[in-house]
């Protein structure tokens, strides 16, 4: 598995730098022919459940639980980040590389509650509530879905574990290629209730455009979702000491009550349900189409210069502030530039 996440989550890893200077990336080659931050191209067919979130191009990185349903960071869907853009999904293993790539139309997102831009200090182990969902149009016909691991599975969970990592973030912090699937091997280095901290210095790393994708590991014999690439694991902004990922199985109820809302009512805009109609805590995991696994990664990018007060250090009227709202700017501007250089290169 290769980069960390994209948004929020890994917008602290680029954020020092882009914010003094934001120089303009080299243009984007195949990142298919480069490697991955110790990772490698997926095969095709492999980690059939993950995919990137779609904006027009690669915005950060999910999983299918669902023929219509796809987990990701909270922070690839929050609107102080994406703004009123629609986010699509896309399976395909290169999409800005194919003349018509297949895009699964997105009709509503949601993030949990709690999640917020404005924190500080977001080095190691915290609870930081990165844990969103895409609704998409319609269920993917034919689709391979990946399951989420549940409380008791994720008993097994030990420091030294194997964890995959995928997804379509940057590959190389030198030339920022990105926007293909990658994969890697790394290890659960420690973990809290809510968040595991995984790869060390040295090992497979995900980075900027990986937010949202999955670790996924093997819990009795089975690939099981374990966790969701959400930050850095320091406050430096680079893609090289480790991650922060948010714990599947911590937030398993609040994501099936999220799913169970929108069945209820056929909208993909969330509703509250009523104290009575909650999902039962020991609800079973959403139907599995064709049960797999996948991760991918991403973060939505932005034409031009970070917006102004990039680099200030507090956000007013509830606005992002803090290194967060720095490694967003920094890391959404990086992703459309590398998007767009790459395309003009290709042409």
């Amino acid at each position: 598995m290769p980069r960390l996440p994209t948004l929020p989550a890994y917008l602290l890893l680029a954020l020092a730098p882009a914010c003094a200077a934001a120089p303009e990336p080299a243009p984007r080659t195949r990142a298919h022919q480069l490697p991955v931050i110790h990772g490698e191209p997926s095969e095709p067919g492999e980690y059939p459940a993950v995919g990137a979130l779609w904006t027009g191009d690669v915005a950060c990185t999910g999983t299918l639980i669902r023929a219509d349903v796809v987990l990701t960071a909270a922070h690839c869907v929050d609107p102080e980040l994406v703004g009123d853009a629609r986010i699509d999904f896309t399976l395909e293993h290169d999409p800005s590389g194919v003349p018509s790539p297949v895009i699964h139309t997105g009709c509503g997102t949601v993030k949990h509650e709690q999640f917020t831009l404005d924190v500080e200090d977001l080095a190691g182990l915290q609870q930081f509530y990165d844990v969103g969902l895409v609704f998409l149009a319609e269920p993917i016909a034919g689709a391979t879905t990946m399951e989420m691991a549940t409380p008791e599975e994720a008993a097994a969970l030990a420091a030294g574990l194997d964890l995959e990592l995928v997804g379509y973030g940057v590959t190389s912090e030198e030339t920022f290629d990105y926007g293909v699937k990658f994969d890697a091997v790394t290890d659960l280095v420690a973990f809290n209730e809510s968040e595991l901290q995984i790869s060390m210095p040295g090992t497979a790393q995900n980075c900027y455009g990986d937010s949202g994708g999955p670790a996924i590991a093997q819990l009795g014999g089975q690939p099981r979702l374990v966790g969701i690439v959400s930050r850095s694991a320091t406050n430096n902004g680079n893609c090289a000491e480790g991650g922060i990922d948010t714990r599947v199985d911590y937030y398993r109820q609040w994501i099936l009550d999220r799913i169970a809302e929108r069945d209820l009512t056929g909208s993909c805009e969330p509703v509250v349900l009523p104290p009575d109609a909650g999902v039962e805590a020991d609800a079973e995991t959403p139907p599995n189409d064709a049960g797999a696994d996948e991760p991918d990664a991403g973060e939505p990018a932005v034409d031009g210069e970070p917006p102004a007060g990039c680099c200030s250090t507090g956000g007013a009227d509830g606005a992002p502030g803090g290194a967060l709202a720095l490694g967003l700017a920094v890391g959404l501007v990086l992703r459309r530039r590398r998007g767009r250089a790459d395309a003009t290169a290709e042409r």
